[in-house]
C-alpha cells in the first residue's frame, strides 16, 4: 500500500467552506481512515463517530454534515474520492515496479553481453597471435616510421594497434598485419582491410630494427649484487671478441634471490604475504602469457613489482585482469 495520497487543497477548499473547525477536525480524520481502507469506511454511526474523536452530543450536531461526503455500499460507508486516488496510487506503483524490473533485466543483460564480448574478444585475440605475433619494438619502430600519427586521418592524437585484416576475420597480430590508428578511426573502420603504411615501411623497419640491434642494450636498473644467469653465461662471448647483448627469455618459474627480494622491499615494504604471493603469481603468468623476453630479468621482475596496486581486486588473476581491461576498453 502506498504510504503516501494525493491530497487536491483546491478540490478540498471548494467543497468544505460550509464546515465548522470542528467539522474541517473531523472530516480530516475520516478522510485517513478511509485511506487506510482503500475508501471505506465502518457501516455504523458509532463507527464513525469514534473516528471523527467526537461526542455522542457532537455527533448528533455534525454526523449528518460529515456523512454528506460518504456513499452507502452495502454494510459500509465509501468516500469515493479516495477510493478513486487509492487505486490511482496503486497503478502508478505497479507501473514503476513493472519498469524497474524492465531496466534491472536491460542492465544485468547488458553487462552479461559486455562479459561475453570481452570474453569472445580475449579469444580472438589468442588466435591471431598463434598465428603471428609482434614485439614491442617492432611497433615502436612502426609508429615512428608512420610519423607517430594516425596513418588514416593525420591526427596527432594517441594512436592505437589497428589490425588490418580484422583479428574477427582471421587476422593475424603480427607486425606485417597492424597500422598506427587513432581511436576515433579504429572504432569506425568496421571490414575496412586498407593498408595505409608508406610503401617502403617494409624496408625502413627492417634497417630500424637492424640499428636498435647495434645499439648496446639499455643499462638494467642497480642491483645489490651482480645477476649472473645461465643464459648470460651461454651468450657471453670470449674475452675481446665483439659481443651483441642478447634478450633472453623469462623462465615462468622465476625466483628472485634473497637479496634482489630484500632491495625491493625497501621501495615496497607492503609487499608481503598474500599481496607478493599473488603478485608472483601475476609476474609468471604474465611471462608464460607473452613469451616475455628481457635483458635484465631482475630489473623486469622488479618493474613489474613496483607497480603493484595495494588496492588491486582481491584474487584476481593476471589473465582475469587482461580480460577485466580489454572490457573496459569496449564500454
Amino acid at each position: 500500500m502506498a504510504d503516501w495520497m494525493a491530497f487536491n487543497v483546491a478540490d478540498y477548499v471548494a467543497n468544505t467552506l460550509h464546515l465548522t473547525t470542528r467539522q474541517h477536525g473531523g472530516y480530516i480524520l475520516l478522510i485517513c481512515a478511509a485511506w487506510n481502507g482503500k475508501g471505506f469506511l465502518p457501516g455504523t454511526d458509532e463507527g464513525l463517530r469514534a473516528i471523527a474523536k467526537l461526542s455522542p452530543r457532537e455527533w448528533k450536531d455534525d454526523g449528518p454534515a460529515l456523512k454528506a461526503f460518504l456513499t452507502k455500499r452495502g454494510e459500509a460507508w465509501v468516500h469515493e474520492r479516495v477510493e478513486f486516488e487509492w487505486n490511482d496510487a496503486q497503478s502508478l506503483i505497479a507501473a514503476k515496479s513493472r519498469a524497474g524490473a524492465a531496466g534491472g533485466r536491460a542492465k544485468w543483460a547488458g553487462r552479461a553481453q559486455g562479459r561475453a564480448h570481452a570474453e569472445t574478444r580475449a579469444q580472438r585475440l589468442a588466435a591471431a597471435r598463434a598465428i603471428g605475433t609482434h614485439t614491442a619494438e617492432e611497433w615502436i619502430a612502426l609508429v615512428n616510421i608512420c610519423g607517430g600519427k594516425c596513418v588514416a586521418c593525420d591526427s596527432a592524437a594517441k594512436v592505437v594497434k589497428d589490425h588490418i585484416k580484422p583479428i574477427y576475420q582471421g587476422g593475424s597480430d603480427s607486425i606485417d598485419n597492424l597500422q598506427p590508428l587513432c581511436s576515433s578511426c579504429n572504432s569506425s573502420k568496421g571490414p575496412d582491410a586498407t593498408d595505409r603504411r608508406p610503401p617502403d615501411w617494409r624496408e625502413r623497419l627492417a634497417e630500424c630494427l637492424a640499428d636498435a640491434r647495434q645499439t648496446a642494450a639499455p643499462t638494467p636498473l642497480p642491483s645489490p649484487r651482480p645477476v649472473t644467469t645461465t643464459s648470460s653465461v651461454a651468450n657471453s662471448a670470449p674475452h675481446g671478441a665483439s659481443h651483441t647483448p642478447r634478450s633472453q627469455l623469462i623462465p615462468d618459474d622465476f625466483e628472485p634471490s634473497e637479496a634482489d627480494l630484500a632491495a625491493l622491499r625497501k621501495e615496497r615494504p607492503d609487499l608481503v604475504g598474500e599481496l607478493y604471493a599473488q603478485r608472483m603469481a601475476d609476474f609468471r603468468d604474465w611471462c608464460r602469457a607473452t613469451a616475455a623476453r628481457s635483458f635484465s630479468p631482475v630489473s623486469t621482475w622488479r618493474g613489474f613489482m613496483r607497480k603493484t596496486k595495494t588496492g588491486a581486486v582481491a584474487g584476481e588473476t593476471w589473465d582475469q585482469r587482461r580480460i577485466r581491461l580489454i572490457e573496459e576498453a569496449i564500454r
